[in-house]
């Protein structure tokens, strides 16, 4: 993976790839809110997504924390 500049610029990266994913079963594709999800911290990012499976909706958070060294 390429380094990045900052955790901004992963993020967006990150975002981009799960976004795209998609899954064998069209049943099973996550559906992904509009918007990020607001966490409150600078270092913490995280959207939400939800996929129906037997007719049971299920919530998928995708996090990314930075971890400083």
């Amino acid at each position: 993976m390429k380094k990045t500049t900052g955790f901004g610029e992963f993020w967006t990266r990150f975002v981009d790839s799960v976004l795209k994913y998609e899954a064998d079963e069209p049943e099973h594709q996550i559906a992904w809110d509009d918007e990020e999800e607001e966490t409150g911290l600078s270092a913490v990012r995280s959207i939400h997504g939800t996929y129906d499976m037997d007719g049971v909706e299920h919530n998928v958070h995708v996090m990314a924390v930075k971890i400083m060294e």
